[in-house]
Formats: C-alpha cells, structure tokens, sequence
C-alpha cells in the first residue's frame, strides 16, 4: 500500500495524529466503510425498486437491520425477510436469522418556532470584531454585514 506523502497542513496533521492514538476510532470507520460496502452488495443482490428504499443500518448478533422512509416499503421488506436474509447470508460466514425493517421519516427542513430578532448591541460588536480579526476578506465582508444594524 501506498503511503501517503507528509503534509505541512497542521489540520491533517492534527487528524494524523488523532485516529493513530485513537484505536477505536479506526475500529469505527473501518466498521462504516464494511457496513457501506455491505449495504452496496446486498442491494445489488434486491429487485431494484426494494434496493432503492431500503439501506442496511446494522448487523448484529444475528439479525441484520434496516431502514427506510417508506411504510408501504418496510411492510414489503418484511415480507421480503427471506430474500433479503438470503441476499445479505452471501455474503457473511455466519448466517443472518432475523430481519428489523424500521422506519424513518424523511429528514425535514430545521422549524424554528421562535421568529428571528434583530442581533443586540452586544453580538453586533462581537460581529464587528470579529470582521477586523479575520485574515480571510470574503468572511469579514460577510461578518462586517452581520454586524450592521438593522
């Protein structure tokens, strides 16, 4: 395997430095990019409009769990378990016996019940010290014109 070239950047010396103190965290990207490609698999293995809706968000013990945002969808899934089961058993040494199909709604835009006020005397010069400290111009355009009053 290749090694990657140093760099000078200290953000990714930063990183460096923190997944190899950081076994566990190692652990868990390794386990994300098993899962993503498990998932990748699996589905190729479905009818495609089943493939589209569903995604594998866990294997454990022996029960392989999944998702989707459709209910129609889920109660096809669990009635799909057997060749869902099978698909994902291709796979895996030890075979999968239970299937968990849940639902999750569709991620909605972020509601806000409070309406937005105008920022206090006290933020807007934060904003505007804020502005001079920035080396970037572009961001202390944008935080100089935070920093206007209303």
């Amino acid at each position: 395997m290749p090694m990657r070239p140093k760099t000078t950047d200290s953000r990714f010396r930063r990183a460096d430095q923190a997944t190899s103190e950081a076994p566990p965290l190692l652990d868990l990207l390794g386990r994300a990019q098993w899962l993503a490609a498990f998932d990748h698999r699996v589905r190729q293995q479905l009818p495609a409009d089943l493939a589209r809706g569903l995604m594998i968000a866990n294997v454990r013990a022996n029960a392989l769990v999944v998702t989707t945002s459709h209910p129609a969808l889920a109660r096809r899934a669990r009635m799909e378990q057997k060749r869902i089961l099978e698909a994902a058993n291709r796979f895996l040494p030890e075979p999968l016996k239970t299937l968990t199909v849940k639902v999750i709604p569709p991620a909605t835009g972020i509601e806000t019940s409070v309406a937005a006020s105008p920022p206090s005397s006290v933020a807007i010069e934060h904003l505007r010290l804020a502005a001079l400290a920035l080396g970037d111009a572009e961001m202390a355009a944008a935080f100089a014109s935070l920093s206007q009053k209303p």
